[in-house]
């Protein structure tokens, strides 16, 4: 891959954010035999805290990419974990459900897609180096999501859309992946990510008990711990909840219509199969 050094004039540095949804890997495979340009590398963004079957899914694109002469790399969003939503120097990054002393709901900010946005962004600039070519992102937004796709806020980057642009649809990705072995996507958000459907909290209970079992001990502990330690920006006497009930994640019936909406969790990017529409959650990207 050309580095921000080697590359001279005016060809920007096409990356192709590989969230491992499925119009960023329809992107991949497309790319991979020659139907779209080869990207210069694939961004993956991490926040260290994805299920094992989504980070078995990633290497899986991942050896797909090098295997076409695709750089691979993986942008450190900063570690998501349990102990990171009680950091008191700092705001949890989780968008917890709430419960105000009052009963009223409500929910904290997403920051785990501030997070993402930021370290996809940063490994941009790092690959660009002092090259003023620029740099040409590549996102994996379906037909269906035409409205969010916007243009880059940043002067020295360009957003494409290739999948709006061939007007594919995310069934039109999924028939695609099929074809080469890749039906099954995963949900990749985070283990304790309360944007998570009913569809995907079952598949974890049912798939990782171990995983399953760190959720609902980070559940357990958003409303069991001393009155001096409690989530960054949640405000005093506010009950948190991973799961938009309100109740304990323990005692969700997980097949009852209560899904936390379509909230993505990285910027630009639809959650596919458990989905029916995305709202926009990335900011200037």
């Amino acid at each position: 891959m050309h580095t921000g050094s080697e590359r001279h004039g005016t060809t920007p540095l096409r990356l192709l954010l590989l969230d491992g949804t499925p119009g960023a890997t329809t992107l991949l495979v497309l790319a991979a035999h020659g139907a779209l340009p080869r990207p210069d590398a694939a961004l993956i963004p991490d926040t260290g805290w994805y299920p094992t079957s989504a980070y078995e899914y990633l290497d899986r694109l991942a050896h797909l990419a090098t295997g076409a002469g695709i750089e691979v790399l993986w942008a450190d969003a900063g570690a998501v974990t349990a102990a990171t939503a009680f950091d008191p120097s700092t705001s949890c990054p989780l968008p917890l459900h709430t419960r105000a002393p009052d009963g009223t709901p409500g929910r904290l900010a997403n920051g785990c897609a501030a997070r993402q946005r930021e370290a996809i962004d940063d490994a941009g600039r790092d690959l660009l180096g002092g090259s003023r070519a620029g740099v040409e992102f590549v996102l994996g937004l379906c037909a269906e999501q035409a409205d969010l796709a916007h243009p880059a806020a940043a002067s020295y980057r360009r957003n494409r859309y290739p999948l709006v642009e061939l007007g594919w649809r995310t069934e039109n990705c999924l028939a695609h992946l099929a074809q080469h072995d890749l039906a099954y996507v995963p949900d990749m958000a985070c283990i304790g990510c309360p944007n998570r459907t009913n569809a995907g909290w079952a598949e974890l209970r049912a798939t990782d008990p171990q995983a399953w079992q760190e959720a609902l001990a980070v559940d357990d502990a958003l409303r069991n711990h001393p009155a001096t330690v409690v989530p960054g920006g949640m405000p005093p006497g506010t009950t948190g909840y991973l799961h938009p009930a309100h109740l304990p994640l323990a005692e969700v019936e997980l097949d009852a219509a209560t899904d936390a909406g379509t909230e993505a969790c990285v910027p630009r990017a639809c959650r596919g199969t458990r989905c029916s529409q995305t709202v926009e959650n990335g900011g200037g990207t």
